[in-house]
């Protein structure tokens, strides 16, 4: 009984901050239920972090929405990350503790603890799922990394300039690296100097390969076609060796994972059969 109330004096406290956060809608107007489910409750979550008293970290979270979206909205998509967070997770306790009335007495803690614990994990998941989705972005650019470079190399040696040649490459493939030299070449075609662009590309893939590579390409630029030729070349065989290089690391951590798993599962059927050579004696 008390449990029900508590949970009815909840609802009318997450009712009253969805009516006091009304003024928060416009945050949420430009963004799909797709990407972010039940979006015009996050208003909930862009009040509380709007109180005085709540100060909360979102240095990380920036730096992989930086990534990720535009750097003018990184701020907003973390804080939006973060409001939906909030919101979500409050709004699982709150269930929870609704539905923990309907349960018997014996079973109505553990199912408290349960639905608090899967509440945290909610809150975890949705405020690292971005840095992981991030992790993965790197990887894609490192495994496109050698195509662009051979692109880049095969199209200078024909004599092209290598604005010219960017713009061709970014646009001959759809895939996250591309996408990010399609994003410098929006940048060149509005006046950036291609260093500028370049530089933009280091900037946005937080990469030291990128960046090792885009700064000594900027440096080779000044010397003419024909180092420019010979540098791309150069570097497109010594890349696409890091690749390879990369790819045994990662399959020998793929492998290295798997012993986890298959020693819990060998483990497993070791005391399954134990159980029931002990089972069998005791009968």
């Amino acid at each position: 009984m008390q449990l029900n109330i508590l949970g009815n004096i909840l609802v009318v406290v997450f009712i009253l901050l969805l009516i006091v956060s009304r003024s928060k809608s416009y945050l949420v107007e430009n963004i799909t239920n797709y990407e972010f489910p039940l979006k015009d409750l996050y208003t909930v979550g862009f009040y509380i972090l709007g109180l005085p008293f709540v100060t909360l970290d979102l240095s990380r979270l920036k730096e992989a929405t930086r990534i990720k979206y535009n750097e003018t909205y990184a701020d907003y998509y973390a804080n939006l990350i973060m409001a939906q967070a909030i919101t979500l997770t409050s709004l699982a306790a709150i269930v929870t503790i609704l539905l923990s009335s309907f349960v018997s007495t014996g079973m109505r803690m553990p199912f408290i603890v349960f639905g608090i614990v899967m509440s945290a994990v909610l809150y975890f998941y949705l405020t690292k799922r971005m840095r992981r989705e991030i992790e993965e972005l790197k990887r894609e650019y490192l495994r496109e990394l050698p195509e662009v470079i051979s692109k880049l190399a095969i199209l200078t040696s024909s004599g092209m300039i290598l604005s010219e040649a960017i713009k061709i490459t970014a646009t001959s493939e759809d895939a996250p690296l591309y996408n990010l030299f399609k994003e410098s070449v929006g940048l060149i075609e509005n006046g950036a100097s291609d260093t500028e662009a370049l530089d933009y590309v280091a900037r946005k893939s937080e990469l030291h390969e990128i960046r090792k590579f885009t700064r000594s390409l900027a440096q080779t630029m000044d010397r003419g076609s024909a180092e420019l030729v010979e540098f791309l070349t150069r570097q497109s065989g010594e890349i696409w060796m890091e690749h390879k290089q990369h790819l045994l690391q990662e399959g020998e951590r793929a492998a290295g994972k798997l012993l986890a798993p298959v020693a819990l599962s060998f483990g497993a059927v070791i005391g399954v059969i134990v159980i029931a050579s002990m089972s069998s004696m005791h009968f």
